[in-house]
Formats: structure tokens, C-alpha cells, sequence
């Protein structure tokens, strides 16, 4: 079923900056839902939801996290007025 699965990110973007997190699946509907939870440099939890539109599968992530690191804090205290 794959509930309570491990997995270990290191994550990179745009900035010079390396994220470490892990992804415990924690919920898991077949073909309608998996939910997950976020531990490490962030915390919180990430929600892909499935649905048929005709032959079409549509698929949305909803991301839900506390940054942990310094870094995080500081720029979301920059950007918040942006978003």
C-alpha cells in the first residue's frame, strides 16, 4: 500500500541553497488521493488529488509547509506583502 513509506529529498532551486527533507506517504486513496507528510528543513504536509474529466486525468498538489531554516524566515518576511 505503500503507507508509512520513507523518503529522503535534497531538494535545489534557483537559489544556492540545498533543502533536506523527508516524505512519509500517510494517506492513500487509489486513484482519488495521496497525502504526505513533510519533516527536516520544512515541516508540514503536501495533498495530490486526483479526478476524470472525459479521458483526461487531472491532477493538483496542494503544499502546505513551515520553513525551518533561517533563510526561509527571512525572505518570507520580505516577500509577504507580494503574495
Amino acid at each position: 500500500s505503500g503507507l508509512g513509506r520513507k523518503t529522503k529529498f535534497l531538494t535545489k532551486g534557483w537559489l544556492p541553497y540545498l533543502i533536506r527533507w523527508t516524505g512519509e506517504t500517510i494517506e492513500k486513496i487509489p486513484n482519488q488521493k495521496i497525502r504526505l507528510k513533510a519533516t527536516g528543513d520544512f515541516d508540514g504536509e503536501g495533498i495530490w488529488t486526483f479526478s476524470q474529466e472525459g479521458e483526461t486525468c487531472l491532477a493538483q498538489f496542494e503544499w502546505i509547509i513551515d520553513g525551518n531554516k533561517p533563510l526561509f524566515k527571512y525572505f518570507s518576511l520580505i516577500f509577504k506583502p507580494f503574495f
